[in-house]
């Protein structure tokens, strides 16, 4: 595995720098909204969000959640 694989994830189609322990929360920090969530195929539930730990060279779908009336 090459070490550009090692330290990048990818989010919604753009290159994330990982490091090891990164948690779906940490993503919430950076991009600043409320999401579902899809971790290489499998949608994580938003209560796992503090613990998951997201692996090296994730593939990941954040979807914004819109509240509306």
């Amino acid at each position: 595995m090459s070490e550009e694989k090692q330290d990048v994830i990818w989010v919604n189609g753009n290159r994330v720098r990982w490091r090891e322990g990164m948690k779906l929360a940490d993503l919430a920090a950076k991009f600043g909204y409320l999401y579902l969530a899809v971790v290489d195929g499998t949608v994580v539930p938003f209560k796992d969000h503090k613990t998951y730990e997201i692996p090296q060279g994730a593939q990941i779908r954040l979807v914004h959640l819109i509240d509306g009336g």
